[in-house]
């Protein structure tokens, strides 16, 4: 059970109303939310039905006022395909305005990740809703032929030739 002093504490906690307005946000799009703090991180996991997705975070680093959305993709690149997926991912994350993909070495695991440095600045419903659309937009856009590059199944280069095409 939870005692008074630490609901007390965490109501009064500066990041509340930042954590409150992604809350608000997330919930509009119906996205399933799962609250956590951990440290200097505040805000939600988030669980998509998508097979694409492993799920999300969208969080507050406190007190360095930035605002992070990342999307865990499914699945891993296996060993012999680790290169072609990181080659993969950086002619994907070229010319990219906004956000990144980026993959781990150690397991194979990729996600795409945002950030807003918002200090100075109150974090507006409207940043949130922007974030959270470009990554899911993005990951939209890649995700399926990031599997298929991961599985060894294409080549990064026939991945992101296949995904010009159809945006031509």
């Amino acid at each position: 059970m939870t005692s008074p002093k630490t609901r007390k504490t965490e109501a009064a906690h500066p990041a509340r109303e930042d954590v409150a307005t992604i809350a608000k946000v997330l919930q509009a799009a119906s996205l399933k939310l799962q609250a956590f703090a951990h440290e200097d991180q505040f805000g939600f996991v988030i669980e998509f039905d998508d097979a694409l997705y492993e799920g999300a975070v969208a969080y507050v680093m406190w007190p360095e006022k930035r605002f992070v959305f990342a999307i865990d993709l499914a699945g891993h690149a296996t060993r012999d395909a680790m290169t072609q997926t990181a080659e993969f991912l950086s002619r994907a994350n070229y010319g990219m305005v906004v956000g990144n993909f980026e993959m781990d070495w150690e397991d194979g695991s990729a996600r795409f990740r945002v950030g807003l440095d918002y200090d100075g600045a109150k974090l507006d419903p409207a940043l949130v809703k922007n974030i959270a659309a470009t990554a899911l937009e993005t990951c939209d856009i890649y995700a399926a032929a990031l599997a298929d590059v991961m599985q060894g199944r294409l080549t990064a280069l026939e991945a992101i030739q296949a995904i010009e095409q159809a945006e031509s």
